[in-house]
């Protein structure tokens, strides 16, 4: 905007990003689906928008969707291109656990051509609103096998007994 082609109020942009899990606490090998929407609030149009999203490790990626431009699961980089003001745009991320833990997923935007009216893009910073975190917690779900610890079979680590105990 400092070419003189429009005024610097028109040249300010608010883009927010906000990020929901739909299931908090799962076991491996079931589907977390990760929401991340990104809204210009404005006042001025956006271009080259993009939001980074990488799938922390032990998160493995299942399919995604966007409402518009492309996601790219290796880099974890959603290119949105431009957005109108007051424009949201939505990616779904599926993914699948691997490992127990909990972990935290972060979406921040990464690039947009304008200066934001309330946030540095790629800086990091959770308290700014171009930075949005949901954060699952992942059990091993239930071990079969013997559980009786007189038995010449116990296995210590099930959780759930079998009917093959040998007495």
């Amino acid at each position: 905007c400092d070419d003189g082609s429009c005024d610097l109020f028109s040249c300010l942009v608010d883009i927010e990003v906000t990020k929901v899990v739909d299931v908090a606490e799962l076991l491996i090998g079931e589907e977390a689906t990760f929401t991340i929407t990104a809204t210009n609030e404005g006042p001025g149009a956006a271009t080259n928008v993009s939001v980074s999203d990488l799938l922390p490790t032990n998160l493995m990626y299942v399919s995604h969707t966007t409402t518009v431009g492309f996601y790219n699961p290796g880099s974890g980089q959603w290119s949105i291109g431009s957005m109108n003001a007051g424009q949201t745009e939505t990616l779904i991320v599926v993914t699948t656990p691997t490992a127990e833990g909990t972990y935290e997923n972060i979406a921040q935007v990464i690039t947009t051509d304008q200066n934001d009216i309330d946030s540095t893009p790629g800086n990091n910073d959770a308290t700014e609103d171009d930075q949005a975190n949901a954060i699952i917690t992942v059990g091993v779900g239930p071990l079969p096998g013997c559980t009786n610890p007189v038995a010449c079979n116990y296995d210590a680590t099930a959780t759930v007994d079998d009917g093959s105990c040998e007495l």
